[in-house]
């Protein structure tokens, strides 16, 4: 397995997990559960540790401009990564704009605030979720 797969599949399961202990910590905090704030923090602490690992580990720089192919070794993965990237971006844009539109449309006095609840929680997993899940199958759909 290269260097960038093993980088991939480290952040893929990371971001699985910050993500999961996140939307928690959120829906716990709109039902106010005493706990919810700690998994925020521990939610925070967790997507800070990329930032500590992979310089140690894989020996990535990471630069304070943000920058998205920090990864690639090579001119085959820099191309894979383009193709998952485009690809990636669309999605995530349809789902956050599809998102405040029925957000917006659902705001309304008519809906019980428990259904507020459980839809911006279902929006909040789509939008973190959807786009990690699409990024490690399509990186390994490609990577052939």
């Amino acid at each position: 397995m290269t260097k960038t797969k093993k980088i991939i599949r480290f952040t893929f399961w990371i971001n699985l997990c910050w993500h999961t202990i996140l939307v928690t910590g959120l829906f716990g905090a709109f039902l106010q559960w005493p706990q919810a704030y700690l998994l925020l923090v521990l939610a925070l602490a967790i997507s800070t540790y990329p930032s500590l690992y992979l310089p140690k580990k894989y020996g990535v720089k990471l630069t304070n401009q943000y920058n998205p192919f920090y990864f690639i070794e090579d001119e085959r993965e820099k191309d894979i990564a383009l193709r998952v990237h485009s690809k990636v971006f669309v999605s995530y844009y349809l789902i956050i704009g599809t998102g405040f539109v029925v957000l917006a449309n659902v705001f309304s006095d008519v809906v019980t605030s428990e259904f507020k609840i459980f839809l911006a929680t279902a929006w909040c997993v789509l939008a973190l979720f959807l786009p990690n899940i699409q990024y490690y199958i399509l990186w390994n759909r490609y990577d052939r």
